[in-house]
């Protein structure tokens, strides 16, 4: 499934892009649009190209799940939804391929977390992080969060709705390296050139070997938990509701 208006894929020297393409919803992750990035990271996994890296269209890399519809959505459609953004990070964080993510504006909620699961982490310096999943009860992402940047950190991250910015994130270990947009191909490259001289084997065993200790299962398990009490979709939309009744009253 690749919906051209809403998700690309170009190709480059053994680097795949894949770009989300949905700027007037800033990226957000709808079904499809999950199942592309889904399908095309496994892609890209079985034809061992050198590099994956994600980027958004527009002013922003990814504001997380989609509410559009959600009034739409029965509380198992929505479940099932949240079961393949964790089945697509746990792809990117098991690639053998090096994975890249370049993010510009907001990296919110599933969009932060897609962001955190790949090996190098560019910011912009417009970046802006936050983890709302637990304002409406849905842990994702949370396991490995806590290992980047440690439990203190990610408990005030959560708890709080912390909004972290690009100089922090870089600090705190969420990020790798601040980064305008036209030298992301330049960091790329050299990533590239240094997979090169070590051979696919090397860098596959390398990043299996430094990969920090995951439970994938207790990752799903934990998430089915924690959205399995009725009313998610509802949930969800008071969420929304009262963000944006909050973000018009500023």
């Amino acid at each position: 499934m690749q919906p051209t208006d809403q998700f690309r894929v170009e190709e480059s020297a053994g680097v795949r892009t894949l770009l989300l393409a949905r700027p007037e919803r800033s990226n957000a992750l709808n079904a499809d649009l999950v199942e592309s990035l889904l399908q095309e990271t496994r892609a890209a996994i079985d034809a061992r190209v050198r590099m994956i890296v994600f980027k958004g269209l527009g002013k922003n890399f990814c504001a997380g799940f989609d509410t559009s519809e959600i009034e739409t959505q029965s509380d198992g459609e929505v479940l099932t939804r949240f079961v393949r953004i964790e089945m697509l990070l746990q792809t990117v964080r098991r690639s053998p391929c090096m994975t890249v993510a370049w993010a510009q504006g907001a990296a919110f909620g599933a969009g932060a977390d897609l962001l955190a699961a790949c090996h190098l982490r560019l910011g912009a310096p417009d970046l802006r992080m936050r983890f709302p999943g637990f304002r409406f009860g849905v842990a994702l992402g949370t396991r490995h969060l806590t290992r980047q940047v440690g439990s203190e950190l990610a408990r005030r991250l959560l708890i709080e709705n912390l909004e972290i910015d690009a100089a922090n994130a870089k600090a705190s270990g969420l990020i790798n390296d601040i980064v305008n947009d036209g030298d992301v191909y330049k960091h790329v490259a050299e990533r590239v050139r240094f997979a090169n001289e070590l051979g696919p084997q090397s860098v596959e065993r390398i990043l299996r070997l430094t990969e920090a200790a995951e439970d994938d299962d207790a990752d799903l398990a934990d998430l089915v938990r924690s959205i399995a009490d009725p009313g998610l979709a509802a949930r969800i939309a008071n969420y929304r509701d009262s963000s944006r009744s909050a973000t018009r009253a500023k």
